[in-house]
């Protein structure tokens, strides 16, 4: 270990000394912002119109498999129109304000490809690739634009406990790269391992829970995201909730949950009931947690743990309204956390402080700021009238098909949520203003007003009009 610590010390003074990151770092590759600029949009628009080209236009099933083929999947899309929608947002807003934009460039271009990649590719190698390939430019985002001192230390964790809990997958994988024990192609991938030892198909269960476990994160694999929001830039953590999470909830479908064979290859496996206990534990822990937090960006980091853990059991139900309901809080979450996080951004920047304590009676002196704040904590306590909400109803209800009181403790999760979310919103947003902390701050500007507004309409909108979304996966 001493080995390993002294060789991260040298690799982080190499990228982040002061002296490197002005004159010989490769994080100074250009000056030019608009060219970046052009090369970001013009990735972003031909990846989409290409994906839904070959998405509505192409029959798959005629086609050979090959090793870059693309799969097309209504989480899968979505995902990538989520990844697309808040990639845009932050780059128009962030790309003018943060220190070597063109640094910013290359790592939000390389995160967004290695997200596409796993979004949309069939190949079950080449999704783990860019799985953990992800890690790196998050790794120099909280890392090099963090906005506190233990940053490279939130940055280290965040890689090495992802990287050590996928280390069976890791074996697994490259044992089937020795002897091609089973087919990497997501159509053929359980009809192999059903031919296998049931000893061998138990450790591809385990070795690629842990994977998607830690990634998305369930407890106790979780201690890792609140550290890393907390010394994340605004842009960083909106990516992590917003995004990142998302990779471990869709593996946990692409995995295990698209293909009923999983359900019958593991018969001595009660699977359903390991994750429900291990879901339910995490939205429990959560919701009891975060009583305890002060530090803003470290209470919402484990309202997101709660709501994956929502994620979890719908996937966990197999079946249509479980699908559904998961989908939906993945989209949710990816629009209200964000809008939550870069809420909490604004308000640091003026104050630097993101204690709970500071703040205080900010309806008064921020009231525009005040407003988009409740809506994206009312989406967060999944009121009625948000998207959050639909989809947990569409969950509660999946799990009444297992047993009538199997939706008990996750209905105690959702009552917490809301009571916390409360107190939250009471002791920020009311009360007797704090004018060491809130006196000098600013409320939104039209540019702000705007960014608000793109997270809260389609929360809300589709919280009304859910049919919307569920339209389109029927």
């Amino acid at each position: 270990m001493p080995i390993v610590f002294n060789f991260y010390n040298k690799f982080q003074f190499f990228f982040f000394d002061q002296y490197f990151e002005t004159k010989y770092s490769f994080l100074t590759l250009s000056k030019n912002r608009s060219f970046f600029l052009l090369i970001f949009f013009l990735f972003v628009y031909i990846t989409l119109l290409n994906s839904f080209f070959f998405a509505f236009f192409t029959d798959f099933s005629l086609t050979n498999y090959n090793f870059f083929s693309f799969d097309f999947n209504f989480l899968g899309i979505f995902l990538c129109l989520l990844t697309a929608y808040l990639y845009f947002i932050l780059f128009y807003y962030y790309s003018k304000l943060v220190i070597s934009p063109s640094s910013f460039c290359l790592f939000i271009i390389a995160s967004e490809f290695a997200l596409f990649m796993c979004f949309l590719t069939r190949d079950f190698f080449i999704f783990y690739i860019f799985f953990e390939f992800i890690l790196i430019p998050f790794y120099f985002i909280v890392g090099f634009w963090g906005s506190r001192l233990n940053r490279l230390g939130a940055a280290f964790r965040l890689v090495f406990f992802t990287v050590f809990f996928s280390l069976p997958l890791i074996v697994v994988i490259f044992a089937n790269l020795a002897d091609n024990i089973f087919s990497f192609n997501f159509d053929m991938l359980f009809f192999t391992l059903s031919t296998l030892d049931p000893i061998f198909q138990s450790l591809f269960f385990f070795a690629s829970f842990l994977a998607f476990a830690v990634k998305i994160p369930l407890f106790p694999m979780h201690t890792w995201l609140p550290e890393a929001h907390g010394e994340a830039p605004t842009f960083g953590s909106v990516l992590l909730a917003g995004v990142l999470l998302k990779l471990g909830g869709y593996g946990f479908y692409r995995i295990f949950f698209a293909n009923d064979t999983f359900w019958s290859i593991l018969p001595a496996l009660n699977t359903f009931s390991l994750i429900y206990v291990i879901s339910v534990v995490t939205i429990l822990y959560s919701n009891i947690i975060v009583f305890t937090q002060v530090d803003i960006k470290k209470t919402i980091a484990y309202y997101s743990i709660g709501h994956m853990g929502f994620v979890t059991l719908g996937l966990a139900c197999s079946s249509t309204a479980g699908y559904l309901g998961a989908a939906i809080i993945i989209i949710a979450h990816g629009l209200s956390a964000a809008g939550l996080f870069f809420s909490v951004g604004y308000i640091y920047e003026q104050s630097h402080t993101r204690s709970i304590l500071a703040y205080r009676g900010l309806s008064t002196s921020l009231p525009f700021f005040a407003t988009f704040f409740f809506i994206f904590f009312c989406a967060n306590a999944s009121l009625p009238g948000t998207l959050n909400f639909i989809g947990e109803q569409f969950v509660l209800f999946s799990l009444t098909s297992f047993h009538p009181f199997a939706a008990i403790l996750p209905i105690l999760g959702v009552f917490m949520n809301g009571l916390s979310s409360f107190l939250f919103m009471l002791r920020i947003l009311f009360g007797e203003t704090n004018a060491n902390c809130v006196g000098g701050m600013r409320d939104t500007k039209r540019s702000t007003i705007t960014m608000f507004c793109l997270f809260a309409i389609p929360l809300v909108l589709l919280g009304f009009i859910p049919s919307i979304l569920v339209n389109f996966f029927n």
